[in-house]
């Protein structure tokens, strides 16, 4: 379902993105929302080349109505009666979405069975290139691209009619409360070609935005965390205060809300346990048996978010003793994490980045910087591009999903270091991808610059041990997956996958054998491969 209202300048991106889908809608509903530019014209010129298609005008009294655009996608639920369907979505008219979109969210569904909604991360444009907006989180699914399993769909009635909009966010908050799961997916990208709230004033749109988190039941110590995180939006500094405003106003004039007193129940337990999560693993246990009482036993044996695994002794007690006044130390990380990854132009990053403020970071490497989602770089790491104002745009650090960079780790790269997801760093880590030249025996080191260098790649699951170096000249240096390479080591050369690494230079010490299924002393002779990898790994040896 698509609603447009003077969409003429960007519906056509939209259509042509639905038209190259690998698995392309059996109907597709587009209503004009009282449209007075050339948007009929040019849906209905698709409609009548492609059969799928329908078109639907609805008329409206002028003005601006956050409910037109729900109220439109409801007038037109009956062109969808006389089709058999197992999804039904939303794509906005200022939308463009990869070929195999789609069907990456059809996979995800058949892969989940408890996924209720699913769709991609936005990327806005930002100085000619689509970039990740700040916003985004694995747990918020944007209205704009989403897909909506039928039966999910028919349990939270739809989508609702708000005065403030924010359908989203609704939909998906009520299908968690009814058993089932919502997701964003950050490997696809939805391509927003008008960024939210252009066609409105900024300030106005941020203080309407407040009045929405009122409307909907949000508790009010959560809406002044949410608007101190949105500080480094637009407008810097005053987006936040203007939507705390908003949220501010509704409650002095206490207007009504257009939610369920469950629903806000339900709601407020998410959004407390949220807060206990950025301070407390004991507050977080406690909010997660709060929320589950909002539900039947079947519920929260539904929702696997709500309950949350109990720690372990050890854990239980260093959340006893630690220090009180730890809390604002992880609160000032927090704020940081946020600062950085929302006003740093990093070529992508994902959610839940942790990056402590010691961190040596310049900005101007960010755009240089590729971060996925749940990455943590602890104090006083450094993460250092040479060259970085050399006019390349090519990613030189890659950092996967659920990597860590310890204490005093060190990365420095000229062409590229990839951290592979899960990958772990401990404390005092050197990684570099090039090194100093010396050869000129009548110029200071200093003075003689790096070298070419080559690339250094540390496959999935691997850890690096503390106070380890990894260093390659030339070519490419791969420490294989899930290795380990010991404390203090000097690595030079490639090593291959599940692997023991030890000593100056390293050197293989222990070995999966496949064959066996065992661990082994030394290099196994009989370590199985994939296809070419054996001989990959021989010629990339830095030299």
């Amino acid at each position: 379902m698509t609603a447009a209202y003077n969409e003429e300048t960007q519906i056509e991106k939209t259509i042509t993105s639905v038209l190259h889908q690998t698995v392309p809608p059996r109907r597709w509903m587009i209503v004009s929302d009282g449209s007075t530019d050339r948007t009929d014209e040019i849906v209905k010129q698709y409609a009548r080349q492609h059969d799928f298609i329908r078109f639907l005008r609805v008329t409206r009294p002028p003005g601006h109505s956050f409910a037109s655009k729900t109220l439109a996608l409801k007038a037109g639920l009956p062109l969808l009666q006389e089709v058999a369907f197992d999804f039904i979505g939303n794509l906005d008219a200022d939308i463009s979405v990869e070929p195999d979109y789609f069907e990456q969210l059809i996979i995800r569904f058949e892969q989940s069975p408890q996924l209720g909604l699913v769709s991609g991360f936005i990327h806005e444009e930002t100085g000619g290139e689509f970039r990740n907006r700040s916003s985004n989180r694995i747990d918020s699914v944007p209205h704009a691209a989403q897909l909506v399993r039928r039966e999910c769909y028919e349990a939270i009635g739809g989508y609702a009619v708000l005065k403030y909009g924010g359908e989203d966010w609704y939909a998906q908050t009520c299908a968690r409360l009814k058993g089932w799961t919502a997701e964003a997916i950050p490997e696809l990208e939805v391509f927003h070609h008008r960024h939210t709230g252009a066609g409105t004033n900024l300030l106005g749109h941020r203080f309407r935005l407040g009045r929405l988190d009122y409307s909907v039941g949000s508790d009010p110590l959560f809406e002044v965390f949410k608007c101190l995180q949105r500080i480094p939006e637009r407008p810097l500094v005053l987006g936040g205060f203007t939507r705390l405003a908003g949220f501010t106003w509704c409650c002095i004039r206490r207007e009504s809300r257009q939610v369920s007193r469950q629903f806000i129940e339900f709601l407020r337990c998410e959004q407390k346990q949220k807060i206990a999560a950025l301070f407390s693993g004991a507050g977080k246990r406690r909010m997660g048996r709060a929320a589950s009482r909002l539900s039947d036993r079947s519920t929260v044996q539904r929702v696997p978010w709500l309950k949350v695994p109990m720690s372990t002794s050890n854990r239980q007690s260093y959340l006893d003793y630690r220090d009180p006044l730890g809390l604002f130390s992880r609160a000032l990380t927090k704020l940081h994490s946020l600062w950085v990854s929302r006003t740093y132009p990093f070529a992508s990053v994902g959610s839940v980045l942790s990056i402590h403020p010691s961190v040596d970071l310049y900005r101007a490497m960010a755009r240089r910087i590729k971060i996925g989602n749940s990455v943590l770089i602890a104090k006083d790491a450094w993460l250092n591009v040479t060259g970085a104002l050399d006019g390349s745009v090519e990613p030189a650090i890659i950092l996967d999903d659920n990597v860590a960079v310890a204490r005093r780790s060190q990365i420095s790269a000229k062409n590229c270091v990839h951290l592979e997801r899960d990958v772990i760093l401990s404390p005092s880590v050197l990684i570099m991808d090039h090194n100093h030249a010396f050869e000129d025996i009548t110029v200071p080191i200093r003075d003689q610059g790096v070298t070419e260098g080559g690339r250094v790649r540390i496959e999935q699951g691997s850890w690096i041990g503390h106070g380890a170096v990894i260093v390659c000249d030339s070519g490419e240096l791969i420490v294989g997956r899930n290795s380990v390479v010991a404390a203090n080591s000097v690595v030079t050369r490639s090593f291959p996958p599940y692997s023991v690494i030890s000593g100056n230079p390293a050197r293989v010490v222990k070995q999966f054998d496949p064959l066996n299924k065992a661990w082994v002393l030394g290099s196994s002779r009989n370590l199985e491969t994939a296809p070419g990898r054996r001989e990959a790994v021989i010629l990339s040896v830095a030299r």
